[in-house]
């Protein structure tokens, strides 16, 4: 799981720099040949998404930068994290990267059924997406309901997609 993360968090930092300075042809590129290297890297085909919505305007260049500023290392504090995000969403709402993001925070506040709410958005944007599957059978979870989370996962850890079948796995043998 350990390899699958680093994997998947050094292919998003490179992508997300090259989508930073427009260069979609050269993301697009190396993350296919990364696809080619290893197919269940879904976070990759997550990625190559993301360039897609960004050179057809679907995601501006101002949602993505606003985007960018409010991940962790930027400093901001939970709420300016989630006002930023909510900002980048006015501009693009179809942007589901920053709706996850958002989701996240907003669960990490405690406010578990915005939280659901934005992640369900975010599905019927992207109904395959096993990223998002996974955070919704975390926050499934959150409010108490194991069997809708075990079973997420359950499926998230058989579609051998990485890193998500990794981490819901270990999810699994945790409970």
């Amino acid at each position: 799981a350990d390899f699958h993360h680093k994997l998947a968090l050094c292919a998003h930092r490179f992508a997300t720099s090259l989508i930073a300075q427009q260069r979609y042809k050269e993301a697009e590129e190396q993350l296919t040949a990364l696809l080619l290297i290893d197919p269940d890297l879904s976070v990759v085909e997550d990625d190559l998404r993301l360039i897609q919505q960004a050179q057809t305007g679907e995601v501006s260049q101002e949602a993505f930068q606003l985007y960018e500023s409010a991940q962790p290392s930027g400093g901001l504090s939970l709420e300016q994290q989630i006002a930023v995000l909510s900002e980048a969403l006015e501009s693009s709402p179809r942007f589901v990267d920053a709706m996850l993001i958002r989701a996240v925070l907003r669960a990490e506040k405690g406010e578990l059924e915005a939280a659901q709410d934005e992640i369900s958005r975010a599905l019927d944007l992207e109904k395959g997406s096993w990223r998002l599957r996974f955070h919704q059978a975390g926050l499934a979870f959150l409010l108490k309901d194991s069997s809708a989370a075990c079973a997420t996962w359950q499926a998230c850890a058989t579609s051998k997609k990485q890193p998500w079948s990794e981490f819901a796995a270990s999810n699994l043998r945790a409970l």
